[in-house]
């Protein structure tokens, strides 16, 4: 997902999908 709206799938986006798997 791209969380922060910058077009690119990147680590912020990934840390937020992996939080989202935690929960």
């Amino acid at each position: 997902a791209d969380v922060n709206g910058d077009g690119a799938i990147n680590i912020l986006d990934l840390t937020r999908i992996a939080q989202n798997f935690g929960k």
